[in-house]
């Protein structure tokens, strides 16, 4: 079918108002992450993106001047973006995006082709549908790849409930923990039941607490007086009604010289259902340390509604809820959990993350306080003190004195500085957790510690002026297993800081390798995680770092026995 001279002429100044209305709303868009609604709002790059509009630009200047050819180049710039869209958003996203150009694009075309012979034209639609099928395959598996799972998932499907959507339990002590639940629908008053039991027999039972006045409809219920190392079984009562379908366990912690083992892992996609969960809650451990991206919502606005959808999400997702509902947590945000992509303290959304962890999270007393503050806190399971840091929330609250930023802040650099020395003296083994690598090359453009190394030497030389021996690291962020012996961990001037440190991901996100070296090597992958065992026999603590996949297989293991010796 040919087009009449009218048709064409109508025909393209159509694809003309559209290309630049395309142009200007992929302009916004660069300006603005939230426009399209993304899934992932992680740090935009906006010198690429306007690259690109400068390039698009081009391509319907050529349009105007040659339809064909332009029309073509626009059709490929728009199949191009939509799969690079499709890397940090939803599909749904990278389709709207495309389509920007990609619509303006055959309609370019067809004012041409429909001037040309009938084979022409079906060369020309039979290369335009081929193209854009191409784009659609190849994005949705950049997409998969991307967000999708990336070990096997768990068989475990989502569970009824009544009143009670989830619980976690957290804030553990050799004493009593605390339970933070959330309640479905309409409901009066909720308080803890538990029991030595599993059927809940002579239980006891905590302080009632109106759930209209819990911030998100979460309550956070705390036991005391227990007795050391016993597990407990707990359920929440609604309005006088036990909620049988989220039940859960806790052991209290045990006293000093007995040993006990520590979940440690970080990085899964939101919702992840992944069978390291399973492999996870197998291995009975005493508590899990969460270091960090425990979703991947990347949420940039200042908007506590959007965290607390999402730990929802993570904790309801089955395989999860069913770790957490008998492993007690630690946990400390990194990046994705926060703010978004290499976030920092100046991103809007840390007042909705620090208000939203509060609600959510059964925590341990923080040093800093209540409300918008940040979320550094230490406890201690036996004679082991683990302090636990906000590598996130404080970045660049001053500048650092010599150079460079703060990834601490002056009164949380002030506030490990102590607890390590008082970990030191008091303890026979200090834990350090930070939810980013330690070893790294000095680079003011990292999100690592090598982008605030002088900060990262400050520490270093403290740890090493105070003859701080019994330290150990853990760490997140990188999607890998990897363990330094303490070759590498020394940042000191006198060499005399030396610790071990274990990297412990990623549970559900793909592989790959951050810092380093490190002695023992490093192995990135998915379905992976750490498990700390703290030894005690004959009066020695042997504590030893495992890193493990969803299979039940050690990738990566070195014990060592504290204090260290500084033979390194």
């Amino acid at each position: 079918m040919r087009l009449t001279t009218s048709q064409t002429r109508d025909l393209r100044n159509v694809a003309r108002a559209l290309a630049v209305a395309g142009w200007l709303a992929f302009v916004a868009a660069s300006a603005g992450p939230d426009l399209f609604g993304s899934s992932q709002e992680s740090d935009p790059e906006y010198t690429a993106r306007y690259v690109f509009a400068a390039i698009a630009a081009a391509f319907i200047l050529v349009s105007w001047l040659s339809p064909g050819f332009g029309g073509t180049l626009l059709v490929l710039a728009g199949v191009i973006l939509g799969i690079a869209v499709a890397t940090e958003y939803t599909q749904l996203t990278a389709m709207a995006v495309a389509l920007l150009l990609v619509v303006p694009g055959v309609l370019f075309l067809i004012s041409w082709a429909g001037r040309q012979h009938s084979a022409r034209q079906l060369l020309v639609a039979t290369a335009v549908a081929a193209v854009i099928a191409f784009g659609v395959a190849v994005a949705r598996e950049t997409h998969h790849q991307a967000f999708g799972a990336s070990h096997p998932q768990s068989s475990l499907e989502v569970q009824p409930f009544d009143d009670v959507e989830w619980v976690w339990s957290g804030a553990v002590t050799s004493t009593g923990f605390t339970v933070s639940a959330r309640i479905d629908g309409e409901a009066g008053a909720a308080r803890l039941v538990v029991s030595t039991s599993r059927s809940l027999m002579s239980p006891i039972y905590t302080r009632t607490v109106e759930v209209d006045k819990a911030p998100g409809k979460v309550v956070s219920l705390r036991v005391d007086d227990l007795s050391p190392g016993t597990r407990y079984y707990y359920a929440v009562e609604v309005d006088g009604e036990l909620d049988t379908q989220r039940r859960g366990s806790a052991s209290t912690f045990p006293a000093a010289g007995t040993t006990f083992s520590v979940l440690v892992g970080s990085c899964g996609r939101t919702g992840s259902n992944g069978l390291v969960y399973e492999a996870m809650r197998d291995q009975d451990a005493l508590l899990y340390i969460i270091t960090g991206d425990f979703h991947y919502e990347d949420i940039t606005s200042n908007d506590v509604g959007r965290f607390r959808d999402a730990y929802t999400t993570a904790i309801t997702s089955p395989a999860q809820q069913a770790l957490y509902s008998e492993t007690p947590i630690a946990y400390v945000w990194d990046d994705h959990d926060f703010g978004g992509g290499n976030s920092d303290g100046l991103t809007p959304a840390r007042e909705a993350a620090r208000i939203a962890y509060r609600e959510n999270v059964p925590h341990y007393p923080l040093a800093a306080g209540d409300g918008d503050e940040p979320i550094y806190t230490a406890f201690d399971i036996g004679d082991v003190h683990f302090v636990m840091t906000d590598s996130r929330s404080m970045r660049k609250s001053e500048d650092y004195p010599g150079g460079g930023n703060s990834m601490l802040g002056a009164e949380q650099r002030q506030w490990l500085k102590q607890e390590l020395l008082r970990g030191s003296r008091d303890y026979r083994l200090v834990v350090f957790v930070s939810a980013v690598p330690w070893i790294a090359p000095a680079d003011a453009s990292r999100d690592d510690w090598g982008g605030y190394a002088g900060e990262r030497a400050e520490l270093a030389n403290f740890i090493a002026d105070n003859g701080i021996n019994n330290l150990m690291m853990l760490a997140g962020d990188a999607h890998m297993l990897a363990i330094d012996d303490g070759t590498n961990t020394d940042y000191s001037d006198s060499r005399k800081a030396a610790f071990p440190l274990l990297h412990a991901a990623a549970l559900d996100r793909p592989g790959s390798e951050k810092g380093g070296p490190y002695s023992e090597g490093a192995y990135p992958g998915a379905g992976q995680y750490g498990l700390v065992t703290f030894r005690y026999e004959g009066g020695s603590l042997t504590v030893e770092m495992t890193g493990l996949n969803w299979k039940g297989e050690t990738i990566v293991a070195y014990t060592f026995e504290a204090p260290l010796r500084r033979d390194h």
